[in-house]
């Protein structure tokens, strides 16, 4: 029996990439596309009629995909990949709200002005 292989469809990409691009932390954009794949996950099996396709499965359809590759967030942290690549539950989250409270200490945020450490406060 020769097995279909598993793709991820346009708006699928889609929705991912909204998700990378309305997200502001690692942690939430990790949580939010485990979501949207365990989801897309489970509408294939119902389409499939079979319990084939895995989360896992669409996580690495997501991975690989060039369109996410290339996103802005993907490209100005490179570990939220290494870290689905890794996987393993809940650690995922965990691993990626260290390195957000990291960025929070060392003050590099989205603005990108550096460290605040020895620097006057900014005014209004």
């Amino acid at each position: 029996m020769d097995r279909k292989k598993v793709a991820l469809t346009s708006t699928e990409i889609q929705e991912i990439i909204n998700i990378l691009s309305h997200t502001t932390t690692i942690a939430q954009v990790l949580s939010d596309i485990k979501r949207s794949a365990s989801r897309i996950a489970t509408e294939k099996n119902k389409r499939l009629g079979r319990t084939d396709v895995s989360t896992r499965m669409i996580v690495d359809l997501i991975i690989s995909n060039e369109q996410v590759k290339q996103h802005s967030v993907i490209r100005q942290s490179p570990e939220i990949i290494k870290i689905l690549k890794k996987g393993k539950g809940k650690g995922v989250k965990t691993r990626a709200q260290s390195i957000d409270e990291y960025r929070k200490r060392s003050g590099t945020g989205s603005k990108g002005r550096g460290s605040k450490r020895g620097k006057r406060p900014r005014r209004g």
